[in-house]
């Protein structure tokens, strides 16, 4: 960043304000504080926008915000989500901020999830033939095998096997889940219901720790009802998981129509994983591979939303919020 400071604005010009925030790949807006006009943007922030132009138009109208009162707050700028960041400054008599949308750090890239995703596809190849083998052999033994002792060994082993089979079978779910960002057409979706189709399968001594706040005005989200179970089943889940005890509660907010937060009392993500918890292969649990948020996160690039972890302290818990973009 160049090295001219807040303080010395007042003493030059707007030429020495673009030259502020022209060197860095950040979209950057400079606002009229009172109304929000965008005064200057970098070439970050104009790049993809020449045909509208930013310069002398509203930010608001530009930029989607999802929750302007948290900093950083989730923003939707040129088909991507960014965290915002917004800094207060007094230029020439007048206040303005200046308004940074940085890139998620705790996302893959989707270069890194392509790369992993043909990896899994040549594991699972090498992996299924031999492993299908073994357990044909086993189910031959099962029925040669009198002694007790050595059927239970055999079971134990099976078992095992069975286990791998589960873990290559999520696998290839998320080796399915297209990376890139598609159009699915979209349908007037009550999330609410969803919520409840994917809770009906759980038995009801967890539906009962499960509650759903929905103020009245919500309207239905627009989206694939289908992704949209599937982003939904895996968060409710991961809540499910990490409940503290068996006294815990899990809230589902239904926020807006384009917000939902799923809560749970569980104890913190540890900072070391929260960094990357979308990243595959992060969990803090045994018997888990970890991939479960990183698809549904790619489940919530074929709406282009979001998923965030929006707290994750002791005193209010874990919450996870899933977004859509602006219609």
């Amino acid at each position: 960043m160049h090295a001219l400071s807040y303080c010395q604005l007042a003493d030059n010009t707007m030429e020495n304000l673009q030259i502020l925030i022209s060197d860095t790949t950040d979209p950057i807006f400079i606002v009229d504080e009172h109304d929000r006009e965008v005064i200057l943007a970098n070439d970050a922030a104009t790049s993809g926008c020449e045909e509208i132009g930013l310069a002398g138009s509203v930010f608001d109208d530009m930029v989607y915000l999802d929750d302007e009162t948290v900093n950083p707050s989730n923003a939707f700028f040129n088909s991507c989500w960014y965290k915002l960041n917004r800094k207060s400054f007094h230029w020439e008599g007048n206040d303005y901020l200046k308004i940074t949308l940085k890139k998620r750090e705790d996302l893959p890239g989707e270069e890194n999830l392509k790369t992993l995703q043909n990896l899994i596809a040549v594991l699972l190849h090498c992996f299924r033939s031999p492993l299908t083998g073994m357990q044909g052999y086993l189910e031959l033994l099962q029925k040669d095998l009198v002694k007790e002792s050595s059927v239970k060994r055999i079971e134990k082993l099976s078992h095992g096997i069975e286990q791998l089979f589960d873990m290559m079978d999520e696998l290839e779910m998320l080796h399915k889940i297209p990376a890139d960002t598609e159009s699915y057409k979209s349908y007037s979706v009550d999330p609410e219901t969803v919520i409840r189709e994917i809770l009906f399968s759980y038995p009801n001594d967890i539906r009962q720790h499960i509650h759903i706040n929905k103020p009245g005005g919500i309207t239905a989200f627009n989206c694939s009802s289908t992704v949209l179970k599937k982003i939904l089943s895996i968060l409710i889940k991961n809540a499910i998981e990490h409940l503290a005890d068996e006294d815990g509660k899990i809230t589902i907010d239904i926020l807006s129509n384009r917000t939902l937060r799923i809560s749970n009392g569980g104890e913190p993500i540890p900072d070391a994983i929260a960094k990357r918890i979308f990243y595959p292969f992060v969990t803090s649990k045994t018997n888990n591979l970890g991939i479960g948020l990183t698809m549904a996160l790619l489940y919530a690039n074929q709406l282009r939303g979001s998923i965030n972890l929006t707290k994750n302290n002791a005193e209010d818990g874990i919450s996870f919020t899933f977004n859509l973009p602006p219609c």
